[in-house]
């Protein structure tokens, strides 16, 4: 249900009124006794979490390619080659077998 911020301009005190859209307009009297008037707002921006969104795939993602290095890394490591452009940047406990 949409939210709508009313503001008094006799008092100064703001509300949030939840209410259906077709009662958007409708008057609201502070506890001053006048009549508050409807503020116009942008609405925050919606955020989605879960398994099926963007940021969900792209930690996966980001998981699965740390998840290689660090295989590689103990590739290397265990034939005792470890070339300048294979270093990986890890803590100790990562690449230790």
């Amino acid at each position: 249900m949409p939210t709508y911020e009313f503001t008094c301009d006799k008092c100064g005190s703001t509300i949030d009124v939840f209410r259906g859209m077709y009662q958007a307009n409708d008057p609201v009297k502070c506890e001053c006794g006048e009549m508050m008037r409807r503020v116009f707002t942008v609405p925050g921006a919606i955020q989605v979490k879960g398994p099926g969104t963007d940021d969900a795939r792209r930690k996966k993602a980001e998981d699965q390619l740390i998840g290689r290095k660090v295989k590689r890394a103990k590739e290397l490591k265990a034939k005792g080659k470890v070339p300048m452009d294979a270093i990986i940047k890890l803590e100790d406990k990562d690449i230790q077998d």
